[in-house]
């Protein structure tokens, strides 16, 4: 299954005032809400200034936590199921692996996890 979903822009509030660097500007607030489309997931909603220096770090970090919300709605197990990030496609979780410092050999090993290895 995808999660498709539209993204629709609206502004919030207009012209509020901000400071940087000792100089106050002005921007309005824009309302991004994430609709879903083929799935039945509730509607979510993430308000930042125009323009803002980390937007696309801000909001691909919403749409990270909206998946997984999603996912939980719909039912899976997010330890075992995740949305791809290219393809919006849920997906299985590949057999992890635990990375650990060796301090005797000074080196980085890959172990696959185990009863013996989860903490």
């Amino acid at each position: 299954m995808k999660l498709k979903y539209n993204e629709i822009k609206s502004i919030y509030a207009e012209n509020i005032e901000y400071e940087e660097n000792g100089i106050t500007f002005t921007a309005n607030i824009i309302k991004t809400e994430y609709i879903p489309q083929v799935f039945k997931g509730t509607t979510k909603n993430f308000c930042l200034r125009e323009n803002h220096e980390n937007s696309q770090a801000l909001h691909d970090n919403f749409k990270s936590k909206c998946k997984i919300e999603w996912l939980e709605e719909l039912g899976y197990d997010i330890t075992q199921y995740r949305v791809d990030a290219a393809t919006n496609e849920i997906i299985t979780v590949e057999n992890k692996v635990n990375t650990y410092f060796n301090i005797d050999e000074h080196k980085i090993e890959d172990l696959p996890i185990t009863e013996s290895t989860k903490i």
